[in-house]
């Protein structure tokens, strides 16, 4: 497997990875209101039977940060691309934003998203990006775990930030 950069032709086919993942866990966000304190709790949740669900609609967005010059990386493996990460840039903030990373279900679990992660990583460090984020679905408990993993902490959340209102959980780190 090697990382690359996008090029056109790689795009429709980027376009066309199901994002689609299954899991038995999810994030349940409760938020209390009063007059001086603002309570937000996380909480895993067990479902009773496993979830399938879908990574988000984002229509045409990809050849538009393709064209812009954003980072777009894919993974590629004897021709066949398993998986791809986009990341724009807010230079005056010194941010990488990590708006997409999806892996092909059957290279899911084999390295494929922490290779393209650091890949992104070094192209932002070489522009001078200081720190990342990414959103995530709180139904997506693996795309959490996956971030935990690479360190990145939890930083906040949006109740209908998806195209499809689904709640975001923002996860942001340091790059070094």
């Amino acid at each position: 497997m090697h990382i690359r950069a996008a090029n056109l032709a790689d795009l429709s086919r980027c376009f066309h990875i199901s994002g689609v993942f299954e899991t038995d866990h999810v994030w349940q966000v409760d938020q209390r209101v009063e007059e001086d304190v603002i309570t937000v709790t996380l909480r895993l949740v067990r479902l009773p039977r496993p979830l399938k669900a879908s990574y988000p609609p984002w229509g045409e967005g990809l050849l538009d940060q393709w064209e812009r010059g954003d980072c777009v990386l894919v993974a590629e493996d004897e021709h066949e691309i398993l998986g791809y990460t986009v990341m724009s840039l807010q230079p005056d903030r010194e941010l990488g934003w990590v708006d997409h990373l999806v892996v092909a279900a059957p290279a899911r679990r084999h390295g494929v998203g922490t290779t393209l992660l650091r890949a992104a990583h070094e192209w932002g460090v070489q522009r001078g990006v200081r720190r990342i984020m990414l959103a995530v679905q709180s139904k997506n408990h693996p795309a959490v775990c996956f971030c935990r993993k690479h360190g990145l902490a939890f930083c906040g959340f949006n109740e209908r930030y998806f195209a499809n209102l689904d709640i975001a959980l923002f996860f942001g780190g340091f790059l070094r």
